[in-house]
């Protein structure tokens, strides 16, 4: 056997074809054994290995093939869905409440829950700030945005960066016939992924299928509205992704990002806060709300602040 492929259910590639490669096989113990291993997801590799050795049958068989108990239980008590309904639609387990949407500024508002995003009324039409992490969420976010701005199609959708859990809800944003505005290093993945099959998944864009409209952005874009709301789009490049975008609202002097925190920051989070900052200053950014695409912890809803961020970044 020298090749295995399965397509497996995908928020962000919908049909997503799993591959796995076996080559050069040698015979160790008894047995032929490939000494290369390649996976391959969605076209890209996500795991190489190469066998120096095998041994059929160990004597510690049953205790390799026996799972470990799930964190945070006893036994081998079976875990629940994927954390933060992550399965088909985001369900997981139970309808979440919809996301409500609050009033920051003149036409622009914050759509709750887990990953905190953004409507902005541009006029003619509705600016989105990140759809989510799921087909569901992005439904909600879709649906919220309107209640919010009534009458006005959802025309722009802005993806900060293409981890799958700010990716998973673009599927909607296309069927929604929106343009997804996202840092020109996304641009060639995004198109891709959202442009193949979807059979397996039934999602908004297996229902409503559309080519996918997808705007490549620079360092620094200027969305202007109708009625003169303007939204500024930057690229953060940091190590966490160098397609980061982050959005700033002059008018509200409000910045809004994602997978960056100014409470208890971890190393790697400040090196991408720094990286934020950096940007910020160097542009002469003047905000004073913070707003974070994954709310703060502790007290979630607590309202951020630059001096958050200058705290955050003068301890660390």
């Amino acid at each position: 056997m020298t090749k295995v492929e399965t397509r497996v259910e995908d928020n962000v590639v919908g049909d997503r074809l799993v591959e796995f490669e076996y080559s050069n096989y040698q015979n160790m113990n008894g047995v032929q054994v490939p000494t290369r291993i390649v996976q391959k997801q969605a076209g890209m590799a996500t795991f190489d290995a190469n066998i120096t050795a095998a041994t059929p049958n160990p004597a510690n068989l049953a205790e390799l093939l026996t799972p470990p108990a799930p964190a945070g239980r006893a036994g081998g008590a079976p875990g629940g869905g994927a954390p933060g309904g992550q399965g088909r639609g985001g369900g997981g387990g139970g309808q979440a409440a919809a996301p409500a949407a609050e009033k920051i500024g003149d036409g622009v508002f914050t759509i709750g829950g887990n990953y905190l995003s953004l409507a902005v009324d541009m006029g003619d039409h509705i600016l989105v700030v990140e759809s989510g992490q799921s087909d569901q969420r992005g439904m909600d976010v879709m649906a919220a945005a309107k209640r919010a701005i009534p009458n006005k199609p959802i025309r722009f959708v802005v993806n900060s960066h293409p981890h799958f859990d700010h990716a998973g809800g673009l599927a909607t944003a296309v069927a929604e016939g929106a343009t997804i505005l996202t840092h020109r290093n996304n641009e060639e993945a995004l198109e891709r992924f959202l442009s193949g099959p979807r059979t397996l998944i039934g999602d908004s864009l297996a229902k409503m299928p559309r080519k996918p409209s997808i705007d490549g952005i620079g360092t620094r874009d200027v969305r202007r509205g109708s009625n003169g709301k303007i939204v500024e789009l930057h690229h953060v490049p940091n190590e966490h992704s160098d397609g980061m975008v982050v959005v700033y609202l002059p008018a509200e002097k409000a910045l809004w990002s994602a997978d960056i925190t100014a409470v208890n920051p971890n190393p790697g989070q400040v090196a991408s806060l720094r990286a934020v900052n950096e940007t910020v200053s160097k542009l002469k950014l003047d905000y004073n709300l913070f707003l974070t695409a994954h709310p703060p912890n502790p007290d979630p809803g607590r309202p951020l602040t630059r001096d958050d961020v200058t705290k955050a970044l003068a301890t660390k």
